[in-house]
């Protein structure tokens, strides 16, 4: 069966890891958006990975040769659990996708009036449901949310728009 699985990179190598699997053969996804930058003085959009480090592989772990994607350029290797990759809800990918504007990239909104510590909600979204701790905001549309997932502590970056004060 067809599943989204999520591949980890190299750092600032998502770009590279996905043209490698692409060439492999894998259907792959690599979500953006548009993040502004300084340098020299100097300020412009460019396009960035929504999650750093990663992008997403559809694939048939039955028939595919996934373990491939381990030793693929700039990728580090498919998230696991033991042996196996685990596969993603299967509406995580398409709700991604379906908050890109005409020119593919992911629409971001601005954090409301969250300070470090506050305990927050996830309203929409793949972890729609969840609670967790707002750490930092990581720019003018995502912040980073601590979790607690199968007994440990796991730093997320989530949408700001996707988020409420819990009380």
């Amino acid at each position: 069966m067809m599943r989204w699985y999520v591949v980890q990179t190299k750092p600032g190598r998502e770009a590279l890891a996905e043209s490698h699997l692409k060439r492999q053969g894998f259907d792959t996804y690599l979500p953006r958006y548009s993040r502004q930058i300084s340098h020299a003085r100097k300020r412009q959009l460019v396009k960035a990975p929504l999650f750093p480090g990663y992008l997403f592989v559809h694939m048939d772990t039955g028939v595919s040769r996934w373990r491939a994607i381990d030793g693929t350029i700039g990728a580090i290797g498919v998230v696991r659990f033991g042996e196996r990759p685990s596969a993603l809800a299967d509406d995580i990918v398409e709700e991604i996708r379906q908050r890109e504007n005409q020119n593919g990239l992911v629409e971001l909104v601005r954090a409301d009036d969250l300070t470090n510590g506050d305990l927050v909600a996830v309203e929409h979204g793949p972890m729609s449901g969840m609670n967790g701790i707002f750490m930092t905001a990581k720019d003018a549309d995502r912040v980073v949310v601590l979790f607690k997932l199968m007994g440990r502590n796991v730093s997320a970056t989530v949408k700001s728009k996707e988020l409420r004060k819990a009380v």
